[in-house]
């Protein structure tokens, strides 16, 4: 449930950052050019973004967690650092493989890509890691709470 929560809210904050980022204002805006709104952006850029996550980021996320539990036995901050490491990695890697399969000339925007990537994932990331404490303190308020002992 973290992992899917998380890939709505990073889709929504990657939405929203690209589409402050594309935005024309209307006082910038050229006579006679067609401008997108910035409704138009954003819901266009959420149905891709969210589509990607959920089609990409959660089953990569499923298998690096994976392979982290299954190769690392650390249950502290260690363990939070190396699977943000490896989030960023294995996103690059996924950038990667799409530059060198794209017909498109973007080779020269390469490293652009792969910051993109692992920013992405780093979002990704933040957002998983809030839902599971946040999952984890709401299990830990209702048990009690359910048992008396906050009364």
């Amino acid at each position: 449930m973290s992992k899917f929560l998380a890939a709505i809210f990073s889709a929504l904050s990657v939405s929203l950052f690209a589409t402050i980022w594309e935005y024309t204002p209307m006082n910038e805006r050229i006579e006679n050019v067609y401008y997108y709104s910035f409704g138009h952006l954003f819901f266009f850029g959420l149905t891709i973004s969210l589509g990607l996550y959920i089609i990409i980021a959660i089953p990569t996320s499923i298998f690096i967690d994976s392979l982290i539990s299954k190769k690392l036995r650390v249950r502290n901050y260690k363990r939070a650092f190396v699977t943000l490491i490896a989030y960023c990695l294995g996103f690059g890697v996924i950038a990667l493989l799409y530059i060198a399969i794209s017909p498109m000339q973007i080779e020269r925007n390469m490293a652009r890509w792969l910051i993109l990537a692992s920013l992405i994932m780093f979002s990704f990331f933040v957002y998983q890691e809030l839902f599971k404490w946040m999952g984890k303190k709401l299990f830990l308020y209702f048990t009690h709470k359910g048992n008396g002992k906050d009364s």
